[in-house]
């Protein structure tokens, strides 16, 4: 492989060996840079999630896309004359979606690496999101505040064990947006595809206009917290379907259930949503 060491690291000598030194390039966003240096791992490699659809904060990790398999970029970053400013956090070859988690070392973001070919759907995912939240500022707001929510309660929501992670609970709060009692702020989605269902889109009545994303989150809130006796039937491109029970939240891109529990989760989550809720009434 081809190591391109100016695009990636300046060199220093360090007794008989050259160590890289790592420089930020004022001009570029941590992530940017970030990204850049692996680009030095995959010159194909793309961003997606957060960075992707403009849902990212400040700290949040960098998820990429890559073309090669991870087990050549490990091979890669665990050789001794590597010029790569990334330390390998955790490889997880085994699981449904293989992942291999660095570190980047100049700017201390966490990078998620994936095989585009893992994640077919990955891009399209970013996609239809950028739609949804491009259609109202009070999308993106609802998503940024619950993605704030999922990060606060991480601890208790690990999607290791089966929790669902932000991904899951964003397409939980675009249903709302499309399904809520006080006038419906999103069209559904095309039955398939990008775009929306225009056949079926209604107006938002005139009392919805004035409605803030701090109140479209407690009404999401609000939903949580009473999922684990009604259920939650999820399906951006079907809202109105009805729910039988327990949880069903429908991946728009694959169809797949994405909540296929097998423990509490939905009276962890409930819980959660409840204790937020008198949280803010007290404060």
């Amino acid at each position: 492989m081809l190591w391109r060491r100016g695009a990636c690291a300046s060199w220093r000598r360090s007794g008989m060996q050259l160590r890289p030194r790592y420089r930020v390039d004022d001009r570029l966003q941590p992530w940017e840079h970030a990204l850049r240096d692996f680009r030095c791992l995959d010159i194909t490699a793309a961003v997606h999630g957060s960075y992707a659809t403009g849902l990212a904060r400040e700290g949040s990790d960098l998820d990429v896309l890559t073309s090669r398999p991870l087990s050549k970029l490990v091979d890669d970053l665990n050789r001794p004359d590597t010029p790569l400013g990334f330390t390998i956090v955790e490889h997880v070859p085994k699981a449904k979606i293989p992942r291999l988690i660095l570190h980047h070392e100049a700017t201390g973001i966490e990078v998620d690496v994936i095989c585009t070919s893992a994640d077919l759907g990955a891009a399209q995912r970013d996609a239809v999101f950028r739609l949804l939240l491009h259609h109202d500022p009070r999308a993106r707001a609802l998503a940024l505040h619950i993605g704030d929510w999922v990060r606060d309660h991480a601890q208790f929501l690990p999607p290791r064990t089966g929790f669902p992670n932000s991904y899951t609970f964003r397409i939980i709060g675009f249903h709302y947006l499309m399904v809520r009692s006080g006038g419906p702020l999103l069209p559904p989605l095309a039955c398939d595809g990008i775009g929306f269902d225009v056949m079926h889109s209604t107006s938002a009545p005139e009392s919805a206009s004035a409605v803030a994303a701090e109140d479209l989150f407690r009404e999401w809130l609000g939903r949580l917290a009473t999922s684990d006796v009604q259920g939650l039937r999820v399906d951006l491109r079907n809202p109105w379907a009805a729910s039988f029970g327990g949880w069903f939240v429908t991946d728009p891109v694959s169809g797949h259930n994405l909540t296929q529990f097998r423990g509490t989760q939905p009276s962890t989550i409930a819980h959660l949503a409840r204790e937020t809720l008198l949280s803010q009434h007290t404060s």
